[in-house]
């Protein structure tokens, strides 16, 4: 995840969606976290090679939401 997290970081260095600025992009230490920095089929190209067996998945049941009477 450290390596994968700064692959990004680097792509995104330099570009106008991590130049500074005041922008919704940026989460509150400053990070973009949000951004594909790289063309979308390489997106799609990682994300069809995802293996769920290489993760810890939780699935959490949905909280009922509350109708009022």
């Amino acid at each position: 995840q450290e390596r994968y997290n700064a692959e990004l970081d680097a792509k995104l260095a330099g570009t106008v969606w991590n130049t500074g600025c005041a922008s919704w992009y940026l989460d509150h230490t400053g990070r973009n976290a949000t951004i594909w920095p790289d063309w979308t089929w390489r997106f799609r190209r990682r994300a069809a090679a995802l293996r769920p067996d290489d993760y810890a998945l939780d699935v959490r049941a949905p909280v009922p939401a509350t109708v009022p009477a």
